[in-house]
């Protein structure tokens, strides 16, 4: 597997990924959120066997509160037929490299309050913890449901995970 920066011939390989998790969500925005994550070198893919298996983007919070001296992680995608295989594990690594690389000392994130949502076990799993909740959302955002809010700080981030980080 190799994880690397986000490239502009990912488009359409993201917008297909991206769609098949979230349906709902509206192309033309997916497609302009890709060229500012390529612009801003904030998404990391990850290729299994030369494929386009999944993807992470982020947002670096500098100096911008609530999220100051932190990253971001705004979307965390692996296709339905890698799923399982590990690939998400590695591309949380992946932003904990960075995030060490530059003294970065927490990572926030944020996934829909669903029934069933997956995502919140595998966060879990992770180290991060919910740090809050966000009940009214935009009217006129695409996502149907509330907001859970985790965090991890890198120096919670246990030992048998950096083994991991590519």
């Amino acid at each position: 597997m190799k994880i690397r920066l986000g490239k502009s011939q990912d488009k359409k390989e993201y917008i297909i990924t991206t769609k098949e998790e979230f349906p709902f969500l509206d192309s033309k925005k997916i497609s302009k959120y890709f060229d500012l994550k390529i612009k801003n070198k904030e998404i990391f893919v990850a290729e299994k066997n030369k494929e386009y298996a999944g993807h992470i983007c982020f947002e670096k919070y500098i100096l911008n509160p609530p999220f100051e001296k932190s990253i971001f992680i705004s979307g965390l995608i692996v296709k339905k037929r890698f799923q399982k295989k590990g690939i998400g594990s590695v591309l949380i690594a992946r932003i904990v490299k960075y995030c060490k690389k530059h003294k970065i000392p927490m990572i926030h994130l944020s996934t829909g309050d669903h029934k069933n949502n997956k995502a919140i076990k595998f966060y879990k799993k992770h180290g991060f913890k919910k740090v809050g909740y966000l009940k009214d959302i935009n009217p006129k955002s695409e996502y149907p449901y509330s907001q859970i809010f985790y965090a991890v700080m890198l120096d919670d981030w246990k030992e048998k995970k950096e083994s991991i980080i590519v």
